[in-house]
C-alpha cells in the first residue's frame, strides 16, 4: 500500500513540475525525489529520515523545485512519527513563495496533508501487521509448547502403564511361586512318602501317575514363573532406582534400549551397574556419574563412567576386585567384551554383540 501512495505522491510533484520550464534542475528534482522515494524501502530508521529531510531542506533552500517533492519526502519521515520535521518544507514553502504561484503553494500544502495522513495510516497499518504477526508466532508457538506436553504427558502415561504391568506381573510370579509352587511341591513330598511307605502294587502305580504329572505341573509353574519375571524385568527402572540410591552422585543417564533385547542381556547390565555403583561408593570419591546403555544394530553397549579416582585406592589398598571378575565373566559369558578403563575416573564398556534371532 505504501508504494501506492508515493507513487501518487510522486505524480503530484511530476505534474507540479510539469507547470514550470523544463530544464536540467527541474529533472534533477524529479530524479532526486525518484531515488528517496526508494531508499524508504530500504532504510526504516527514524534518525535516517530526519538527516534525509534536513539535506532535501537545503536543496529546496537553495533550488526552490524541490520543494514541489516535499509531500514525497515527508511521507516516510511521517510514517516513521518523525512529525517535527513537517517545520522543514513549511519553512521552504514560506522561503520561496515568491516563486510558486498560488495554486502550486495550495496543491503543495494540500500534499502535505495528505502525506501526513497517509503516513499515519502506514504507521498504524505496520503496527497492526506486527501485532498480527506476533499474535501468529505466539500461537504456533504455544501450539508446538502443548504438541510437546502432550507427547511428553503420553510417554509418562505409557510408561506409569508399563510399570504397573510390570509390577502386576511380578506380583502374580511371586505369589505363583510362593503359594502354588509350595503346594506343588509338599504334594510331591507326600506322594513320594505314600509310594516308599505303599505295599500294594496298584496303588503305586497310581501314585507314580500323580507324581508325574505334579512334576509336570511343576515344571509348568516354573516356566510361568520365569516368563513372568523376565517380562516384568525393567532395566530401565533398575539403573534409575540404583542411581536414586545414591543421591550425592549428579547422575546422568542415556537410555536407549528396547523392551524386547534379550533378558540374559539386560540381567548382564543390570548386574554390571549394581556392582558399578557399589565399587563407585566403596573406592572412588566421584561426584558425578554417567550411564549410557544403548542398543545397535549390532551390538549392545553399556558405558559407566565416573569422574572419581578410583585407581589410586585400588593401588594403595591392593584389592584383587572380585567385582571386576564377575563383570568380565558376566560379558564374557554372553560373547561379549570388557574394557575397564581408571585414568579418567572409573570406566567401564561392555560392548555384546546381537545374535541373529535377535
Amino acid at each position: 500500500m505504501k508504494w501506492i501512495d508515493k507513487m501518487l505522491l510522486f505524480v503530484l510533484g511530476v505534474i507540479l513540475v510539469a507547470q514550470l520550464p523544463i530544464d536540467s534542475v527541474s529533472i534533477a528534482a524529479v530524479v532526486s525525489a525518484f531515488s528517496v522515494g526508494c531508499l524508504g524501502g530500504y532504510s526504516a530508521r527514524r534518525v535516517v529520515w530526519v538527516v534525509i529531510c534536513v539535506l532535501w531542506t537545503a536543496l529546496s533552500l537553495a533550488v526552490p523545485v524541490f520543494c514541489l517533492f516535499w509531500p514525497l519526502v515527508f511521507y516516510d519521515a511521517a510514517m516513521r512519527k518523525a512529525y517535527p520535521v513537517a517545520v522543514l518544507p513549511v519553512v521552504c514553502i514560506v522561503v520561496n513563495h515568491a516563486a510558486f504561484a498560488g495554486v502550486e503553494i495550495v496543491a503543495m500544502a494540500f500534499g502535505l496533508a495528505i502525506s501526513l495522513v497517509m503516513g499515519m495510516r502506514e504507521d498504524s497499518a505496520a503496527t497492526a501487521r506486527r501485532e498480527v504477526r506476533d499474535i501468529r508466532d505466539a500461537y504456533r508457538e504455544t501450539n508446538l509448547m502443548l504438541d510437546r506436553k502432550n507427547k511428553e504427558l503420553l510417554a509418562v502415561q505409557d510408561s506409569g502403564m508399563r510399570i504397573a504391568t510390570l509390577t502386576e506381573r511380578g506380583r502374580i510370579a511371586r505369589e505363583i511361586h510362593d503359594n502354588v509352587g509350595h503346594m506343588l511341591a509338599r504334594a510331591m513330598l507326600q506322594t513320594g512318602a505314600a509310594i516308599a511307605v505303599s505295599k500294594d502294587e496298584e496303588a503305586k502305580e497310581n501314585l507314580e501317575g500323580i507324581r508325574e504329572t505334579l512334576d509336570q505341573a511343576m515344571d509348568s509353574v516354573r516356566r510361568s514363573v520365569h516368563d513372568l519375571r523376565d517380562e516384568a524385568f525393567d532395566l530401565y527402572g533398575i539403573v534409575q532406582s540404583c542411581a536414586n540410591d545414591f543421591p550425592v552422585y549428579e547422575c546422568n543417564l542415556n537410555y536407549d534400549m528396547s523392551s524386547t533385547a534379550p533378558i540374559n542381556v539386560q540381567y548382564c547390565f543390570a548386574a554390571v551397574v549394581r556392582e558399578a555403583f557399589a565399587n563407585v561408593q566403596k573406592h572412588s570419591d566421584a561426584t558425578r556419574i554417567r550411564i549410557d546403555i544403548q542398543e545397535h544394530p549390532a551390538f549392545y553397549r553399556l558405558h559407566f563412567q565416573d569422574n572419581g579416582t578410583y585407581r589410586n585406592v585400588v593401588k594403595k589398598t591392593g584389592e584383587t576386585g572380585m567385582g571386576l571378575h564377575n563383570m568380565r565373566d558376566r560379558a564374557e559369558a554372553l560373547g561379549g567384551r570388557i574394557h575397564i578403563d581408571d585414568k579418567r575416573g572409573f570406566g567401564i564398556l561392555i560392548i555384546v554383540p546381537r545374535q541373529e534371532r535377535d
